[in-house]
């Protein structure tokens, strides 16, 4: 989506890496451990990305940033919650008087 609004003004971005797909087929570290850090790591560019908007005078990468934002968010919540790792936030008790 940014590639786009890059190239339209002229400006190159980054090459993505140059990973490689193995054959193995045997997963290193959980699902979990894996969902737990893209999570993470999704979090650090979402805050990164609003803060590099705040000093931007484009109004159209905030409101794209946002959007992305919100849709990177909900995917991984999904994930989390379709596997059951998601954990319930610690629940008070309700006392009623009588």
């Amino acid at each position: 989506m940014f590639g786009d609004i890059l190239l339209e003004s002229d400006i190159q971005f980054s090459a993505t890496s140059g990973s490689t797909v193995t054959p193995s087929t045997g997963a290193p570290f959980s699902q979990k451990l894996m969902i737990f850090c893209i999570y993470l790591l999704n979090g650090f560019g979402i805050v990164g990305s609003s803060f590099g908007t705040i000093f931007s005078s484009r109004k159209d990468l905030s409101m794209k940033t946002a959007l992305i934002a919100k849709d990177i968010y909900f995917y991984a919540v999904k994930i989390m919650i379709n596997n059951g790792w998601l954990e319930e936030p610690p629940q008070t008790e309700s006392r009623t008087k009588l």
